[in-house]
């Protein structure tokens, strides 16, 4: 319905939330520190877990919420610092500014059809997160954990959502390749708005992401010695597309 960054990330996330392992790995490492910049889409749907109006007429709509589908639309802009504390391990915070939209399309009343219930996703996320890298030879496997608070704009309110992905990848002449399954919980409070023969209305909506799981395929390589180039693409249940230049320190 709307970013839960996310996700993610939400999420990105989730929304926000993409892999962190980067190309400076176990016994390559010799820049501890980075700072990242990093811009990021995000399409998701989500369920509804409650459902209210600040107009009457509209009451029955809360008893039909299973059968709303609901569906946000993001872009992040974001800042991320990161340090490796070790060769195997990477901590790492972000703050994200999200823009966008959500929606959630309502069933019909008797003599009555409504439009879609829309929702402004803009907001700040702020994340924290750890990545554990095992490195052999050529090849590595790492598992990333990221925790997201999200801050809508128009809401005096705190979403969170959390993240684990685990990965697999392999270090080739041309750069960093990897493959993870995202698992993602996100839940949350919004107000959006609808227009009715009554005038507008507005809704207050609690939502939950409808899919957990998603892949995520991943590239990097560095541009110069310190400059490295990532990008990163989410599919399945949630998708995005994710761009990341970082300067190591």
């Amino acid at each position: 319905m709307t970013k839960h960054t996310c996700c993610a990330v939400s999420s990105a996330c989730l929304l926000l939330c993409s892999f962190h392992a980067h190309s400076q790995t176990a016994d390559t490492l010799t820049k501890q520190s980075g700072v990242s910049l990093s811009i990021e889409t995000q399409q998701q749907d989500y369920d509804l877990t409650s459902l209210s109006f600040d107009q009457p007429a509209l009451a029955p709509l809360a008893t039909m919420k299973a059968r709303i589908n609901a569906s946000s639309d993001i872009k992040a802009t974001s800042i991320k610092l990161n340090h490796w504390v070790n060769p195997h391990i990477n901590l790492f915070g972000v703050i994200s500014k999200v823009t966008g939209e959500g929606t959630a399309t309502l069933p019909a009343l008797p003599g009555l059809n409504l439009p879609d219930v829309r929702i402004n996703a803009d907001g700040t996320t702020y994340s924290i997160g750890a990545t554990a890298v095992a490195k052999r030879g050529k090849h590595f496997g790492a598992a990333t954990y990221v925790y997201t608070a999200y801050q809508p704009d128009n809401m005096n309110t705190t979403n969170d959502s959390w993240s684990l992905t685990p990965a697999v990848g392999t270090i080739t002449p041309i750069g960093i390749f990897s493959l993870g399954l995202r698992y993602q919980q996100s839940k949350g409070n919004y107000i959006g708005t609808t227009t009715t023969p009554l005038g507008e209305v507005n809704a207050n909506i609690g939502v939950k992401n409808k899919d957990h799981n998603s892949w995520i395929i991943d590239y990097r390589t560095p541009l110069t010695d310190s400059l490295l180039f990532s990008t990163s693409a989410e599919l399945g249940n949630r998708q995005g597309v994710r761009l990341e230049l970082t300067q190591r320190f």
